[in-house]
């Protein structure tokens, strides 16, 4: 089943950074980068469902989708991905 909800944390206004954790890592990895970004960016750290997808639906293309899925619900246009 697709998720419908989206977990992420977000500081500043501008270009969208996105910035996508590991496998084995949290969106709060990110938080140093966020603040430092958020004076001239929109930085953004996406919590993916890495936790919550049974291990046979996780794949790149599922992850990739969770991502674009988010961009297209919160209306971010085109967005640097890190």
């Amino acid at each position: 089943s697709a998720v419908t909800e989206f977990r992420w944390t977000e500081a500043g206004t501008g270009i969208p950074v996105l910035c996508l954790h590991g496998l084995f890592g949290t969106s709060e990895h990110w938080e140093g980068v966020i603040e430092a970004l958020a004076p001239g960016y929109r930085a953004m750290a996406l919590t993916l469902p890495i936790f919550e997808t049974p291990p046979d639906d996780l794949s790149v293309s599922g992850l990739r989708a969770h991502v674009e899925a988010f961009l297209e619900a919160e209306r971010v246009p085109p967005a640097i991905v890190k």
